[in-house]
């Protein structure tokens, strides 16, 4: 029987990683997603912005079309369990690329326009780096985890909202029994 159809129980335990694991996922594939699409949306302000960067000035045309859609197919792999192991390995790679770049514009740069999308715009090039930092090392946490998992040969579906209710529920009946 393949694992990735297998169904969780409604009563079955939920490794306190699991739903780590699920919350980082859901954090990476949101953040993706909302950026490619933030820059679909607004894609002539996209192209005015990235015509105006160091290095990748010259490629726009390629690079206004690659970069969104990029983001999402890696967060189309994160979401399925069969390629969650190479989505992640792909999104810390982007994430990185991306902060290698943050870093340049920071130290040689003197001003250049944010092409993020979105509300992520309205960051300074300090906080992205921060902010990139951070869902690099909780990316590569979620690699940690999956890796870990498939090891042990407990590569599981991803989790139901049925699931997430079941373990408040849980929760919520220890908490009245002390």
């Amino acid at each position: 029987m393949d694992i990735t159809t297998q169904t969780t129980k409604p009563n079955a335990q939920l490794p306190r990683q699991r739903v780590v694991l699920e919350g980082i996922i859901f954090l990476c594939v949101l953040l993706f997603a909302y950026t490619a699409f933030s820059k679909l949306i607004e894609l002539p302000r996209f192209l005015g912005q990235i015509r105006s960067a160091p290095f990748i000035g010259p490629y726009s045309g390629t690079v206004i079309w690659a970069v969104p859609v990029a983001e999402l197919m890696v967060a189309l792999l994160m979401t399925w369990p069969r390629t969650r192991l190479v989505g992640l390995y792909l999104f810390v790679g982007m994430m990185a690329a991306f902060t290698a770049y943050i870093i340049y514009i920071i130290r040689y740069a003197s001003h250049i326009p944010c092409s993020c999308g979105g509300v992520l715009e309205a960051m300074g090039w300090g906080d992205h780096l921060v902010f990139n930092s951070l869902f690099i090392l909780i990316g590569s946490g979620a690699l940690l985890l999956v890796r870990q998992a498939t090891k042990k040969g407990r590569h599981q579906p991803p989790l139901r909202w049925h699931d997430i209710k079941n373990l408040f529920r849980k929760k919520q009946g220890k908490a009245e029994n002390l």
